[in-house]
C-alpha cells in the first residue's frame, strides 16, 4: 500500500518532527507492507492519504493552515481516495464558513483519532466513530527521569510581543536561578531574550538517553511540555 503522509514537516519544529517519526512508526505497526511518502507529488499514486498528528486543522495561528490541509482532504474526495486524520488536535476554528469547511473534512474522513477532549467533543458531534487518544509524541516512548533539583532552569519562548514587565520577570528568574534558552523551533531563536542559548536539535530533545541536568522548564510550546513530562521535569 502506498501512503501519502501530510503534516507540518521539514520546518525545523522539533515537536512536529517528533510527530513525523511517530506517525511513520504507528502506520508501519498497523500496515504490514507499505510505502510512505511526504512528497505531495505522490498524491496521485497513493492508495491512502494520512494527515499526521498535530494541530493541522485550525485557523488561530493562520487561516492558511486550515485552507491548506482542507484542500488536500477535499482533493482526496474528488479523486476518491480515502483519507485518515491521525492523532489530530482539531481546532480552534473561528468563523461560520471555516467551521463548515472543517465539518466537511471531519464528516468525510475514513477514520479519525484525536489527541484531546476538546477535539473529541468537536468531532463526536458529527460522527460517533472517533477514537480519543493522546498526543502521538507519547506513542511508544519511554519515561526517563533526568530531573536535577540543582540543575539549571530552561526557558522556551515562541515568537510573541514581550512586554517590559515580562522581560523584567525573565531577568529576575535568570538572576535568581540561572537559566538557558532552549529553542524548540527555528522561529524560537529569534525571540531569545539574551539568555545563554542552549542548542537543542530535534533529536536531542527526545533523546532520553542523554542527561539534561534541568530543575524546571518555563515554556510556551506544547511539545516542550511533552518533552518535560518524558524527562520528569516540572514545567510552567
Amino acid at each position: 500500500m502506498k501512503i501519502l503522509l501530510i503534516g507540518f514537516y521539514g520546518k525545523g519544529n522539533a515537536g512536529d518532527e517528533r510527530l513525523y517519526h511517530k506517525s511513520i512508526h504507528l502506520i508501519k505497526a498497523c500496515v504490514d507492507i507499505c510505502e510512505i511518502s511526504t512528497k505531495k507529488t505522490a498524491f496521485f499514486r497513493s492508495d491512502r492519504i494520512v494527515f499526521g498528528a498535530g494541530g493541522l486543522f485550525q485557523n488561530v495561528s493562520s487561516m492558511r493552515s486550515l485552507l491548506y490541509y482542507s484542500f488536500w482532504a477535499y482533493l482526496s474526495l474528488i479523486f476518491k481516495k480515502k483519507y485518515i486524520l491521525l492523532g489530530q488536535g482539531i481546532g480552534p476554528v473561528k468563523g461560520w464558513f471555516s467551521n463548515k469547511i472543517l465539518d466537511g473534512v471531519i464528516g468525510n474522513a475514513s477514520k479519525i483519532s484525536v489527541r484531546d477532549t476538546m477535539s473529541y467533543s468537536r468531532t463526536i458531534a458529527l460522527r460517533k466513530d472517533v477514537t480519543l487518544g493522546s498526543d502521538l509524541a507519547f506513542y511508544n516512548s519511554h519515561f526517563n527521569n533526568t530531573f536535577n533539583p540543582h540543575g539549571s532552569v530552561l526557558i522556551n519562548l515562541r515568537p510573541w510581543t514581550m512586554s517590559p514587565s515580562t522581560r523584567k520577570d525573565i531577568d529576575a528568574i535568570v538572576k535568581k536561578f540561572g537559566a538557558a534558552f532552549v529553542p524548540f523551533s527555528e522561529d524560537d531563536v529569534h525571540c531569545n531574550p539574551g539568555l545563554p542559548l542552549r542548542e537543542i536539535t530535534s533529536n536531542f530533545i527526545y533523546d532520553n538517553t542523554q542527561e539534561i541536568s534541568c530543575s524546571a522548564l518555563i515554556c510556551m510550546r506544547f511539545h516542550a511540555c511533552v518533552w518535560a513530562v518524558l524527562h520528569g521535569i516540572p514545567f510552567f
